[in-house]
């Protein structure tokens, strides 16, 4: 494993940061009353990360030592995303907390987990 700069050890962690916080965005809003102007707040957040996450996939690949691991989580990456535009898209309530009780939280939470085990030797020290 090459040493990592600081740099990239620093994008690295931000990463792991922010699939945290979707995950805790996540958990809120499960159930939240989407009228409310905070859960329109993390919503939105929510979507920023996911953005933010996409964006830095092409980093990711490059620090890493395993591109075609590397590039086998990003495809995963592109599941998540189908299923998080049908919980977006999603006009009933009940339909949408379905989607992210069933779908959504769970492919989310699988692919962290191994996105999490990936990243994590290069951050830890």
């Amino acid at each position: 494993m090459r040493q990592r700069t600081v740099e990239e050890q620093e994008m690295l962690y931000e990463y792991m940061q922010v699939l945290t916080g979707v995950s805790e965005a996540f958990q809120y809003l499960d159930g939240a009353n989407m009228n409310d102007q905070r859960p329109k707040i993390v919503f939105r957040d929510t979507i920023m990360a996911f953005e933010k996450m996409h964006r830095s996939h092409t980093h990711i690949v490059d620090v890493l030592d395993d591109p075609f691991y590397s590039q086998e989580l990003l495809t995963d990456f592109h599941d998540v995303i189908v299923v998080f535009e049908e919980w977006v898209q999603a006009k009933a309530a009940d339909k949408k907390s379905l989607t992210l009780n069933q779908q959504l939280i769970p492919s989310f939470e699988r692919w962290k987990s191994k996105m999490q085990a990936h990243i994590f030797p290069y951050i830890s020290h």
